[in-house]
């Protein structure tokens, strides 16, 4: 069985990944509509979408280091970048659809 879950924060991804471990649930995150990646488990596997996911988190301009969520898009944090007189040296075939 396939189901798909679109988790809207950190705390609900760990609850989600310890319930697929203890059943023994496969997991594909998933951005952009993407699979990511799959975490092995039984051919029943969970989809997690992590799309609203996705704030920036922290920006620390001075060292150089930005803290996003899992579903922000890619051009977000490069206009913050370009704000901030920096860049971020990422390129992506669709920017406006791919998230980190």
């Amino acid at each position: 069985m396939t189901r798909r879950v679109d988790a809207g924060s950190e705390e609900e991804v760990v609850e989600l990944l310890r319930s697929c471990s203890r059943d023994g649930t496969g997991v594909i995150p998933t951005s952009s509509s993407r699979e990511q990646f799959r975490i092995p488990g039984e051919e029943e596997h969970l989809t997690v979408g992590l799309n609203n996911m996705n704030r920036i988190l922290a920006c620390e301009a001075d060292d150089l280091t930005i803290s996003v969520e899992p579903g922000v898009r890619l051009v977000e944090v490069q206009n913050l970048a370009a704000e901030l007189g920096q860049r971020l040296t990422v390129d992506a075939t669709d920017d406006d659809h791919t998230t980190l």
